[in-house]
């Protein structure tokens, strides 16, 4: 396992590899949800530069296309599953 190697590299325990790799992982996830994307319009999406650099991986991003897109597929699907629960006999 890739931590395994890191930990012996780096002179430091499995556990404390592993809750440095996890503790990079949380902080994202924690920052993400601060971003309303919801109803963010095209301007305010270009200006707030929504990127994390991960070294060794690159850089995570979205763009207001991907945006525009997940939130059609969002609404298809919503749609879809309404029709299908109101084809279904009750």
């Amino acid at each position: 396992m890739a931590i395994e190697q890191v930990a012996r590299e780096q002179g430091i325990s499995i556990s404390e590899a592993s809750a440095i790799y996890k503790s990079y992982w949380r902080y994202i996830r924690s920052n993400i949800p601060k971003y309303d994307l919801n109803e963010a319009d095209e301007d305010t999406i270009k200006e707030s530069r929504i990127n994390f650099n991960i070294p060794g991986l690159g850089k995570l991003y979205t763009t207001y296309d991907i945006i525009v897109k997940n939130r059609n597929k969002q609404k298809y699907l919503e749609e879809n599953v309404k029709v299908k629960r109101d084809k279904t006999p009750v």
